[in-house]
């Protein structure tokens, strides 16, 4: 499993290095961690040789190195919602969606 940790790792090196003469900010991607994690999480039936279910880490490993290898980006920045990040979205979804609806009618 180690080696399979380094390889992912020294790919994602290898491809950091030929995209070192580009402009830091010329090409940045977004990745929502959280959904990568609970995608691969429980798309991927990895279990280590302790019995543990590791196929959140490898999965998210293995995504954003596809990811990264697919977009050749200069810059990776990794999200993961905060505390309740995803109630306080769909409370500013609603509220923007009423919002809306109050122009619409004062039109």
């Amino acid at each position: 499993m180690k080696e399979l940790y380094k390889n992912i790792l020294e790919s994602v090196e290898t491809d950091r290095t030929q995209n070192i003469d580009k402009h830091k900010n010329s090409r940045v991607l977004i990745i929502d961690g959280l959904n990568t994690f609970i995608r691969c999480w429980t798309s991927i039936p990895t279990m280590n040789d302790d019995g543990d279910h590791v196929a959140g880490v490898t999965g998210v490993l293995r995504s954003i190195g596809y990811a990264i290898r697919q977009t050749q980006p200069t810059r990776v920045v990794v999200v993961f919602d905060g505390k309740n990040g995803s109630q306080s979205r769909k409370k500013k979804y609603i509220l923007s969606i009423r919002l809306e609806e109050i122009k619409t009618n004062l039109e």
